[in-house]
């Protein structure tokens, strides 16, 4: 895997922010294709990006698994077909996939957060 020289750009890529209008992938093949890209970059970008693509890697397995697929054959495959403009274009749409889910996961905790501070508000006796 230490074929790749566009290590660097991927990592950029992973790292940048984008478009909170990217919807997260359904399908198989887009999750093993990031999956691949977020391994390779853990496995050859200095820290702390190889630490975040390490992260992405577990997300990925993680929606993976959920599935109940075994993404072994797929994964062997999409590492051994991965060129360097595919490592780009899918660090693209993977850190775009993963940033979505971040702002999301962050709207929710506002919300959570909000709700309550709310509940203590009115818990708390009026003066």
């Amino acid at each position: 895997m230490k074929k790749f020289f566009a290590i660097g750009a991927a990592s950029a890529a992973l790292a940048m922010s984008s478009s909170a209008s990217t919807q997260v992938a359904t399908d198989e093949a887009s999750d093993v294709e990031c999956l691949a890209a977020t391994l390779i970059i853990s496995q050859n970008a200095e820290q702390p990006v190889a630490d975040q693509a390490m992260s992405a890697v577990m997300y990925f397995i993680g929606k993976i698994q959920a599935r109940g697929l075994d993404y072994t054959l797929a994964l062997e495959t999409a590492l051994r077909e991965m060129t360097n403009i595919g490592l780009d274009r899918a660090t693209a749409r993977c850190e775009a996939e993963l940033q979505f889910v971040a702002t999301d996961m962050q709207r929710r905790g506002d919300e959570i957060e909000a709700r309550e501070q709310l509940e203590l508000r009115e818990g708390m006796p009026a003066e």
